[in-house]
């Protein structure tokens, strides 16, 4: 099975929306449902954009906080090894008591090429272009 990130807007109004992610890897998935607003796209578009352009020199670490300090879900970007592999640690917890309790932490790969369609289809996302994205990682 390969990788997947898929981000489909499932309500919002003018200053923020909710959202419903779905993350696959080889042998994790997770599926839940956030808020959050439209610097938190960008400053994911930015961070990978940034992650490209320095052909992972530098990992990138996006986080969708619950509260300043307990991220709701977290995406590490960084550099697998120098063939051009990409490691995704993808990092979830939805701080809920159980029994909707969600914590969840796995990897995903991909390659430099798979993530420029990433942020191109983020773009699209972030304009309005689209409602939902799927994107094979």
């Amino acid at each position: 099975m390969e990788s997947l990130f898929a981000l489909k807007k499932t309500w919002e109004d003018e200053r923020f929306f909710e959202a419903n992610f779905n993350i696959v890897g080889q042998n994790s998935s997770i599926i839940m449902d956030s808020y959050l607003d439209e610097s938190e796209i960008s400053k994911l578009i930015d961070g990978v954009k940034d992650f490209i352009e320095s052909f992972g020199k530098e990992e990138f670490i996006w986080r969708l906080e619950f509260t300043e300090d307990t991220p709701l879900l977290s995406l590490r970007f960084f550099l697998q090894n120098k063939v051009g592999v990409i490691g995704i640690e993808v990092s979830a917890d939805n701080k809920l008591e159980v029994p909707e309790k969600l914590q969840a932490n796995f990897y995903l790969t991909t390659e430099f090429d798979r993530l420029d369609v990433f942020v191109s289809k983020l773009a699209s996302f972030q304009k309005g272009s689209v409602l939902e994205l799927k994107v094979a990682l």
